[in-house]
């Protein structure tokens, strides 16, 4: 019976925050956006449009703060000669940190409306850019890993149609070496009308807990998350969701086509884990969780 009184008696701690020292955070808060049921699931964030001065080093800030590991889709031109040296700097402190840095092209177009031309420039870019800076007496060095993100997801989100457009792309960043990396879970964190109550948070973990988890898009050039992301991860971990790598989610075989590692069912609206790199539907590759 004191075991069970005690086992209890933590449970009301962990829930409450009370006496668990200063800085102490109240996790009753959060409960009202628990999943039915009480289910948690794995998450992986993304941050795509950086860098951009301050947002970009709150957002470093709070992860490192939760220890999260994230991926950042950077925009190329952000990365030009006589870009803000903060920028560059925020590249490098990305990288030491231990996260993802993808690609999210040269320009932030939509590039089904590109020529092939254009879309071979954006690319081909993207790659190169910025490589050549001179940070603090170092060269800034091949920073990228061989993810790329599409703006807007424009060519992947609308990969159903099967579009030759659609299909071109696709096939340049390949040739590119370049694995598409799409999301399960939009924040919508750019759109002032869902900033307002409920919040991002909110509407965020409401997805979260349809989809079953997965790839949540975010982007770290946003005011209002640089200031709450600290707050929803904390809101996360009390949750009881857990924070993965992007490839607890997304591996690249040795044939360089994309494979599912782990997930949920699609989404109905070009899932991650539906539509990768081709824009063709992939086998899991994963067992079971009882999720």
């Amino acid at each position: 019976m004191k075991r069970i009184q005690c086992t209890s008696l933590l449970l009301a701690l962990f829930w409450t925050g009370a006496a668990l020292g200063d800085g102490a955070v109240s996790c009753e808060q959060y409960r009202k956006l628990a999943c039915p049921g009480g289910k948690t699931y794995p998450i992986h964030l993304t941050f795509d449009d950086g860098p951009r001065v301050g947002t970009t080093a709150a957002i470093l800030d709070a992860l490192k703060k939760h220890n999260v590991k994230a991926t950042f889709f950077v925009v190329g031109d952000r990365l030009e000669h006589g870009a803000p040296l903060e920028h560059f700097r925020m590249i490098r402190r990305i990288r030491a940190e231990g996260h993802l840095l993808g690609s999210h092209s040269y320009h932030h177009d939509f590039h089904t409306k590109l020529s092939e031309e254009q879309i071979r420039d954006y690319i081909k870019r993207s790659r190169s850019v910025g490589r050549s800076e001179v940070v603090d007496g170092q060269p800034l060095g091949d920073y990228l890993s061989p993810v790329f993100r599409l703006p807007y997801g424009d060519g992947w989100i609308n990969a159903k149609s099967k579009s030759a457009k659609n299909a071109l792309l696709m096939k340049v960043l390949k040739e590119a070496g370049f694995q598409h990396i799409g999301w399960d879970v939009a924040s919508w964190d750019w759109d002032s009308a869902r900033q307002k109550d409920p919040g991002i948070l909110a509407y965020t973990l409401k997805q979260v807990c349809k989809v079953g988890g997965g790839v949540v898009l975010m982007h770290d050039i946003q005011k209002n998350t640089a200031a709450h992301l600290d707050e929803w991860l904390t809101a996360m971990e009390c949750l009881g969701h857990k924070m993965v790598p992007l490839e607890y989610f997304v591996k690249v075989a040795p044939d360089g086509q994309a494979t599912e590692s782990c997930g949920s069912a699609d989404n109905g609206t070009g899932s991650l884990r539906a539509f990768l790199a081709n824009g063709q539907q992939v086998a899991r590759t994963c067992e079971s969780e009882g999720k």
